[in-house]
């Protein structure tokens, strides 16, 4: 962030400063950033418990917030437009984002489709915007559009009516992060969460995972050393991957190797090839 304001304010390229860099990577360590909390799947009850004269738009952002792993800015600027009603099944496209990367998510349970049809109906009929969310309050809707800090606020007061501790924490990143941490605690890879929420970065993503106590649970029981004695399955699913892969080995033999125009391969299946060239 440094080098690119001096870069655009002053004309002052910095990344050949490397004592400056080192300097500011000492200063760096230890910093953890502060990040909102999350909501678990029991916290997500919140969208079929809460009274809708109240909270049926706080339902509806909660759902396209969740399902999209949408930002604030992206649910703010959520048009009718983008939303495809195919019966059972909602399409919902962002076609702007912070990482000016498209994304398309569904909503397929019918009680979130339900809802949405509901707080749709109640939309004023001479609104003359497109914009999804309007202000509404004790089942009517107005024809203002719900501004970007509103949906800032929203997580804290979702977290307020389930009564969660220190639910100032619940911030307007708090739907997108808990998004991706469903998502790896489902036993999501690495590609499926970055395309999910658009993120080009793999370290983000990789964030989740690391973070996943399901993840960590799964690990946990596949390491030998602490598989309890009564269940041996996942002991004898390495097994069977290690006899897989011994007897893929014995195959090797048998392929056709040719050095003249390079290397080729061939009649193998179900084995790992390592090339180490040393020059």
């Amino acid at each position: 962030m440094i080098r690119a304001m001096l870069n655009v304010e002053n004309n002052q390229d910095i990344s050949t400063f490397y004592k400056l860099i080192v300097f500011l990577k000492r200063k760096g360590e230890g910093y953890r950033p502060k990040k909102s909390k999350i909501c678990t799947r029991q916290n997500i009850e919140f969208i079929t418990e809460a009274p809708d004269d109240k909270y049926l738009m706080f339902k509806i952002v909660a759902v396209m917030g969740i399902l999209g792993a949408c930002r604030c800015e992206e649910l703010c600027q959520m048009s009718l437009n983008n939303i495809e009603d195919l019966g059972n099944t909602l399409v919902v496209h962002i076609p702007d984002s912070k990482t000016r990367v498209s994304r398309t998510f569904t909503v397929i349970t019918e009680t979130y489709i339900d809802l949405y049809r509901k707080y749709l109906a109640l939309r004023p009929a001479h609104v003359n915007h497109q914009r999804l969310f309007v202000k509404y309050t004790s089942n009517k809707c107005t024809i203002q559009p719900v501004g970007i800090n509103i949906f800032g606020k929203m997580p804290t007061d979702i977290a307020t009516f389930l009564k969660l501790p220190n639910s100032e924490l619940y911030t307007g990143h708090c739907f997108r992060r808990t998004s991706a941490s469903l998502l790896a605690d489902s036993g999501a890879n690495l590609c499926t969460i970055k395309r999910h929420g658009g993120w080009k970065s793999s370290s983000v993503a990789e964030g989740y995972l690391e973070d996943s106590l399901e993840n960590k649970k799964r690990i946990g029981h596949i390491l030998p050393n602490n598989c309890p004695s009564s269940n041996n399955s996942e002991i004898e699913h390495i097994n069977s991957i290690s006899s897989t892969a011994s007897s893929s080995t014995s195959t090797i033999s048998s392929c056709e190797v040719a050095f003249s125009q390079g290397i080729h391969i061939t009649n193998c299946s179900n084995c790992t090839i390592n090339i180490n060239i040393s020059k």
